[in-house]
């Protein structure tokens, strides 16, 4: 999913803006990181054994040491942090998944945008959140909900809803190996709404997510809506 900008570029550290406008998005797991997932599945497991032994299983959710471990130094404000962890901590909870690992490795994007957020799918039904924190360095909440407002192609508004957005995407594909997401996917390719925001008419994927912001604002939607969601996300939109 992509978050435009029409107010322009910011230089991160003279917080000087320029003319040139400039994309801030995030975006549905794409079919490279898909592959990749599949790739590190030796890797990954090998990992666990080591780290785990017999328990190599064990998953946990995300915490405040293993964010810091990434986003230390960083210049990143505690209270975009708070942010970050807080949010999503709460959709954990409420989408019954698991945030498992968290990067400061964003992928590529494959449209002009700067992903800001990304979840990317792990073996094992396991979900990496991918943080972008050389665009949060040396922002303020307020300017970062700022970068947010007002864009037309899309419902989030601020950092918290575009956190929101993204856990739509974890609850989506909670749990899928790679090739089942490849499938889901393509089944609801042809199934975006223009009801419910532009970028939703992309396809079904950034349409749920979508969804998943107003349901979290708790917005009625139709009956149509709200079936198609529950259909796809296993629970009731309300």
């Amino acid at each position: 999913m992509s978050y435009v900008s029409e107010k322009g570029r910011q230089n991160v550290h003279t917080k000087k803006w320029t003319k040139e406008p400039r994309k801030i998005e995030y975006e549905k797991p794409t079919k490279r990181m898909r592959v990749e997932a599949q790739a590190r599945e030796a890797e990954i497991l090998e990992q666990k054994r080591l780290t785990y032994g017999v328990r190599r299983y064990i998953i946990k959710s995300i915490d405040v040491d293993d964010y810091k471990i990434i986003t230390g130094g960083k210049g990143i404000s505690q209270e975009v942090n708070d942010v970050i962890i807080n949010t999503m901590k709460k959709c954990e909870k409420d989408g019954q998944f698991v945030i498992s690992e968290i990067s400061d490795k964003i992928s590529p994007s494959n449209t002009e945008g700067t992903p800001v957020l990304q979840i990317e799918p792990m073996v094992n039904g396991l979900l990496r959140l991918n943080v972008n924190t050389e665009f949060l360095s040396g922002k303020s909440l307020a300017e970062i909900n700022e970068v947010f407002a007002g864009t037309e192609r899309n419902l989030a508004q601020t950092l918290e809803e575009a956190i929101v957005h993204e856990s739509g995407h974890a609850i989506l594909i909670k749990g899928k190996t790679a090739a089942q997401i490849e499938v889901l996917y393509k089944e609801l390719e042809p199934l975006g709404k223009t009801v419910v925001s532009n970028i939703a008419l992309k396809d079904g994927v950034e349409c749920l997510a979508e969804l998943e912001i107003l349901r979290y604002r708790k917005t009625p939607v139709s009956k149509e809506l709200s079936d198609f969601y529950k259909k796809y996300m296993g629970r009731e939109y309300l």
